[in-house]
């Protein structure tokens, strides 16, 4: 959060140069405010491609799950397949 909030001053001065009164953005700024908006803009990218890969790896095992019931007929598999594609846990409670 604080990454956000760090960057969101800059757009805000960089998008609206007369937010900084009397100065430009270039003089409001320097080589260790880039480096900060540079090591925070990396640090957000990075924790959102773990979570697009964790993502992704959910996801895979969905469709082992799906390929694996479909080819072997597996009751269990298939049934955990129903219920989440239903709404439902194993327990009949819904989830969301």
């Amino acid at each position: 959060m604080d990454c956000a909030r760090a960057l969101d001053q800059f757009d805000i001065s960089m998008r609206y140069p007369d937010s900084l009164p009397g100065i430009t953005p270039g003089q409001a700024y320097g080589k260790p405010d880039a480096a900060r908006a540079i090591a925070c803009a990396e640090a957000i990218f990075d924790g959102c491609r773990e979570w697009l890969l964790s993502v992704d790896k959910i996801m895979s095992v969905h469709e082992n799950l799906q390929r694996h019931s479909r080819e072997s007929g597996n009751p269990v598999i298939r049934g955990i397949l129903d219920a989440r594609a239903g709404g439902h846990d194993d327990l009949g409670n819904g989830h969301d």
